[in-house]
């Protein structure tokens, strides 16, 4: 990502220096925060009053007094950057484990907060904060994990001399953006009031696979959260956890409840959502509420936190399951039952791959190097290759030898993703945007390639075909391999796949958010499939209708006309929704008749994979 004025979520610049904790593993004991003495616990950056609260700024902000209880804070109306020389004001970021600050928006806001010149000079990290598909919001305070970078790159060289401070500097610039949408016309403004500084007194988090429910069927039906609680202080701390509604109708929280802690110590708390059962038995499958989880230290002012990933929070629901009879295997439609005509199923192709490759080689390679990577003299996707054109051979032709090829692979994944998760946390800055087994040069790609490769969003459901496979090989979808083969493959090795592969490579996933709608609806593929194979509800609620869920894609990411806002995106941006829709039309979900009409518009503004809309308009579109 330059350090420029650019609000793409990802790019080619070679992500470096990942690690981190981040899919539920295990943290690091606390840090009791004698260690750092020096330091005030919470210290402002910039009150955000005036217009000379930025240094060297872009745009033309005005102070209002429109802020929380009548503050005065700065208001911008077009593009805008602005620094703050951390330096000049003694803060020094590595002391500090957060950024708070205060923001509003109208539509479509999007916000970039940068830190240059920390953990090392010739650093700059970056969090998206807000994208298009978060506004409008009214007032509410933003936290910035900064132990968890979303994106880590290498400082380009100031554009001019009054670029270079000397030390550390934060940089905020931000635009609203039109998303050609008559309901989303209208204002298009960013407040901003105070930014400061804090060290946790203590930490909130919560491993995401570990949930349970139970009820239902006419009684109420409760989801159960262990959260872990940690003392960051050097002494004795009562912290209290609230759940705060965040879109809530019928839902009910448990709380707040208080827990004594010893200096460092963590302890586990349940925290539980529930829905009625009036309710629950009347809303249709994957149905959702939603809270956040906010705990704070009783008695040390600004130590709220939340469970966050990077800048982003992650919310406790309570979702309503899809019923056991409907998720039976394959989750998707078979091949089998489906129209030649959008299988492009070559049967000579795929033998010629299978017999090229052998899987212990395959195996050991992608142990090294990961599941895609420009290793010399390598195939960089000679493993997904061989994979999925075993799949095709053995459900379409019944040939014993291709399940074997292919169940080995399979049973392989687990450990491929445990060898380069081990590595990636090893790596001295928590980089959320890490793709971990997509790899690229010497550094884990970003998580948009873990998606495709998962997902294998690139292309339309279910096409094989010479060049999606057998020759590109970056079309090749893990999961659909998977899944057609999973009735066929023993109750261990899928269990095995699921936990040990494709919950991790969800939740990397899930953990970020990017946002733009091709992108984002790319991941929201990969994690819908495995939190519907794990039964974790949380995670289908998330793709399935969070606010970076597909509904919000298909309302937000294609304007009134029908066309993708970001140009020449059109089929990139539908192929992945249609990947979701033949999963929830597999099990049962009303995905095309809840959105026959936007769809037809949507691809009315251009798709060219036509063989395919054929199908989706014969075969799934309700008549009009």
């Amino acid at each position: 990502m330059p350090h420029a004025f650019s609000f793409y979520r990802l790019s080619p610049v070679v992500l470096l220096l990942v690690g981190a904790a981040c899919l539920g593993a295990q943290r690091a004991p606390a840090q009791p925060t004698q260690d750092r003495p020096t330091q005030d616990r919470t210290v402002r950056a910039s009150a955000m009053d005036a217009p000379d609260a930025l240094q060297r700024v872009e745009g033309r902000p005005h102070a209002v007094p429109a802020g929380p209880e009548g503050t005065t804070v700065l208001r911008f109306d077009n593009r805008f950057r602005g620094h703050i020389d951390l330096g000049a004001r003694d803060i020094a970021p590595r002391q500090y484990d957060l950024i708070k600050m205060q923001v509003k928006a109208d539509r479509g806001a999007q916000l970039q907060v940068t830190l240059a010149g920390d953990p090392g000079p010739d650093r700059i990290a970056h969090w998206w904060v807000l994208d298009g598909l978060r506004g409008p919001l009214g007032w509410r305070t933003i936290w910035i994990d900064l132990r968890m970078v979303e994106t880590l790159e290498d400082a380009p060289p100031p554009r001019t001399d009054a670029d270079t401070t000397g030390g550390p500097t934060l940089t905020v610039e931000g635009f609203v953006k039109d998303l050609g949408r008559r309901a989303a016309a209208g204002a298009s403004s960013i407040w901003i009031g105070e930014i400061r500084f804090v060290r946790r007194a203590v930490h909130l988090d919560w491993d995401q696979t570990r949930v349970s429910h139970s009820g239902g069927s006419g009684t109420p039906l409760t989801y159960t959260y262990p959260l872990r609680l940690t003392n960051e202080r050097d002494r004795p701390t009562t912290a209290t956890v609230t759940l705060r509604p965040v879109d809530v109708e019928h839902a009910r929280a448990k709380g707040p409840f208080s827990v004594s802690l010893a200096p460092g110590e963590t302890a586990t708390v349940e925290a539980t959502v529930t829905l009625p059962a009036d309710v629950a038995a009347r809303k249709p499958p994957l149905y959702t509420e939603r809270f956040r989880a906010v705990a704070r230290a009783d008695g040390v002012p600004d130590s709220e936190v939340t469970i966050l990933r990077s800048s982003d929070p992650v919310h406790l629901v309570a979702t309503v399951p899809i019923p056991e009879r409907r998720l039976r295997w394959p989750l998707f439609p078979p091949p089998d039952r489906l129209p030649g005509s959008i299988l492009y199923f070559d049967a000579t192709a795929a033998r010629s791959v299978v017999a090229r490759h052998a899987p212990q080689r395959l195996i050991e390679h992608a142990l090294e190097a990961g599941l895609y990577n420009y290793s010399e003299g390598q195939d960089p996707a000679a493993f997904r290759k061989t994979l999925i054109s075993a799949a095709y051979l053995y459900v379409l032709t019944d040939a014993p030898e291709h399940l074997h090829v292919a169940e080995t692979l399979l049973a392989a994944l687990p450990r491929i993703w445990d060898a380069h998760y081990a590595e990636w946390q090893r790596r001295p800055v928590r980089q959320i945007a890490a793709g971990i087994v997509a790899r690229w040069d010497d550094g884990f790609h970003y998580t948009l390639g873990l998606g495709w490769r998962v997902a294998g969003t690139q292309r339309s459901p279910y096409q094989y075909s010479r060049d999606h496979n057998s020759a590109h090989g970056s079309m090749s979808a893990l999961m659909y391999a998977f899944d057609m083969l999973a009735p066929h493959l023993s109750p261990s090795t899928r269990q095995s796949v699921v936990n040990g592969f494709l919950v991790p490579a969800a939740l990397q996933c899930r953990n970020h958010y990017i946002g733009d709608g091709n992108q984002q609806a790319t991941v929201n593929a990969v994690t819908l499939y495995a939190g519907l194979a794990a039964r974790n509800w949380p995670l289908v609620a998330f793709a399935h209708n969070a606010q970076h869920g597909v509904h919000g894609i298909l309302k937000w990411t294609f304007t009134d006309e029908g066309m993708h806002i970001r140009d020449g995106y059109q089929t990139y941006a539908l192929r992945p929704l249609f990947w979701i829709g033949e999963l929830l039309h597999g099990v049962g979900v009303p995905f095309y008749e809840r959105h026959a009409s936007r769809l037809r518009e949507v691809v009315g503004g251009g798709f060219s994979d036509e063989r395919f809309w054929q199908f989706v308009r014969r075969q799934r579109l309700p008549a009009k």
